[in-house]
């Protein structure tokens, strides 16, 4: 990830907490339609910003690791959204 915009996601006197999500889209047809649904063939991790580390005031960029364990699904949303509103990531 690139410094700038690291460590504005990273920076500690945010008002409120920051995520960080990366989508994962397959090669070709990630998408399907009909008159009930649109369902993605894709999937996303997360990992909140406090939890990345820092960024050396000369460094350009940084690599970022995102734990399989972390798919954003219906309980981590859920977990998260507990976490912000129980203020336990402030």
């Amino acid at each position: 990830m690139k410094a700038v915009p690291f460590k504005k996601l990273t920076n500690p006197k945010r008002f409120a907490p920051a995520y960080l999500g990366v989508l994962l889209l397959p090669a070709g047809g990630w998408l399907e339609q009909d008159e009930e649904r649109l369902v993605t063939g894709s999937r996303m991790y997360w990992q909140s910003a406090a939890d990345l580390g820092s960024i050396g005031d000369d460094g350009a960029s940084k690599t970022v690791r995102l734990p399989r364990s972390n798919l954003f699904d219906i309980p981590q949303l859920q977990g998260i959204m507990k976490t912000i509103g129980d203020r336990g990531d402030w």
